[in-house]
C-alpha cells in the first residue's frame, strides 16, 4: 500500500512579547522557500485561561507531490540526534488518523534552522499521512522511519 503525505500544518502561539511577523517568518520557514507562496496562513485570536489575549498563526501546505518533497526537505534538515530521537519516539507521534507530531524550536526556525523543541517556545507541526483504503500505524511509523534513516543530516 502507497503512502502519501496530503496535508501539512505548522502552527505556533504569538506571545504579548513577540512580533507578529517573526513569528509568521519562522512557521513559514518550517516549509522550503520553493514552497512559501503556495502556504494557506491563517491568524486566530484565542484567550487563554488566565485570560491574557494572544494569537496562533497557522501555515498549511496541501497537495501530495508539494507535501512529499516539503516533509523530506524537514526530514533532511533535522540533525542526526534529532531524528535518532524521532525514531525512538515513534509510536507516541502517529495518531489513530495517521497523523505524525512533532515540535520544532521557534527561535531556531526563525534563523532558518530545524531542531526538534525542547522547551515551551514551539512551532507544532501535524503531518498529515494517508494510505488507500485506510491507513494503518505499522506502515506510517515503516514510511516515516524510512525517510529518517534515508534523510541526510548533520550531527
Amino acid at each position: 500500500m502507497m503512502m502519501a503525505v496530503r496535508r501539512i500544518e505548522a502552527r505556533a502561539h504569538v506571545r504579548a512579547t513577540e512580533v507578529p511577523d517573526r513569528v509568521l517568518a519562522a512557521v513559514t520557514n518550517v516549509f522550503p522557500e520553493i514552497y512559501h507562496d503556495q502556504l494557506e496562513t491563517t491568524w486566530t485570536k484565542v484567550e487563554t485561561h488566565s485570560g491574557i489575549l494572544m494569537f496562533v498563526v497557522i501555515a498549511v501546505l496541501e497537495g501530495e507531490k508539494a507535501c512529499i518533497n516539503a516533509f523530506e526537505s524537514i526530514m533532511n534538515t533535522l540533525s542526526m540526534p534529532d531524528k535518532r530521537t524521532l525514531s525512538r519516539t515513534i509510536e507516541s507521534r502517529i495518531d489513530d488518523q495517521c497523523i505524525f507530531y512533532l515540535r520544532l524550536e521557534k527561535q531556531e526556525a526563525f534563523l532558518e534552522r530545524l531542531k526538534l523543541a525542547i522547551g515551551p517556545d514551539v512551532i507544532s507541526l501535524r503531518v498529515h499521512l494517508q494510505q488507500l483504503p485506510r491507513c494503518k500505524y505499522d506502515d506510517a511509523a515503516k514510511f516515516i522511519i524510512d525517510r529518517l534513516e534515508n534523510a541526510g543530516g548533520h550531527n
